[in-house]
């Protein structure tokens, strides 16, 4: 299509073994049967797979579509993980028996912020204006992102755990031909999405008990709101 277009695609796959997972749980320091702080461990998940695929596309789809000059480009990007852990070995312990032994608990497992699908597509559309007696260039750009079911741990709970959910952006950039300077006003988060990007959990996945103090605790953190910025760069 007279390079109006380009891609490209990545393919990849990973074996690992002893794969290590870092975690925190709760500790009793004096005795009294209620964990009162935290400690960091370490997990030996023992083996896992991750295979995957990229794919990226940047293409030209006009000019001089709406006034001389002016182009609309896009670029499209979409990522696809396959990540399962072959063998977990956990202890596991029986609540009949009060007993505690190491079992392969992979199937119960997933892998940290690891979701299967990804994706993201820009529209750019560049057209000539001039403004303040200046030549330049108006770049508008809308963005759609999405990003698929993502477990904060390798544990599934259902208070920290984030479905899947799109993000909207859009800005609008001066630049004048000179290139001495650049203005843009910039809008994140449109849609005013709220979505878990980290978080801490001293609960028992299904919250039926604490895992530190009595009251047990579920922190989560979120990404930022609707936000709109003003930017201006001279480059001297």
């Amino acid at each position: 299509m007279n390079r109006r277009v380009n891609t490209s695609i990545a393919l990849f796959y990973s074996d690992y073994t002893d794969i290590q997972i870092p975690g925190s749980v709760g500790v009793d320091t004096d005795g009294d049967g209620i964990s009162d702080t935290f400690a960091g461990v370490t997990t030996n998940a023992a083996e896992a797979t991750v295979q995957g695929v990229e794919f990226e596309a940047t293409a030209l789809l006009g000019n001089d579509l709406l006034r001389a000059g002016d182009t609309l480009n896009t670029l499209v990007t979409v990522g696809y993980i396959d990540a399962e852990f072959d063998e977990f070995i956990a202890p596991v312990s029986n609540l009949a028996t009060g007993e505690t032994a190491l079992e392969d608990v992979s199937d119960d497992r997933a892998f940290q912020n690891t979701p299967d699908w990804t994706a993201h597509v820009d529209l750019t559309y560049d057209f000539p204006v001039t403004l303040f007696d200046q030549a330049g260039a108006m770049v508008l750009i809308g963005g759609w992102s999405f990003r698929d079911d993502t477990n904060q741990f390798e544990v599934p709970s259902r208070f920290l755990d984030q479905e899947a959910y799109s993000l909207f952006d859009a800005s609008l950039i001066w630049r004048p031909m000179s290139g001495r300077y650049e203005v843009g006003v910039y809008a994140r988060n449109l849609s005013d999405q709220q979505y878990r990007t980290s978080g801490y959990q001293f609960v028992t996945p299904d919250g039926s008990a604490s895992t530190l103090g009595l009251e047990g605790i579920a922190n989560a953190f979120f990404g930022p709101p609707r936000t709109y910025t003003l930017t201006a760069r001279i480059n001297f």
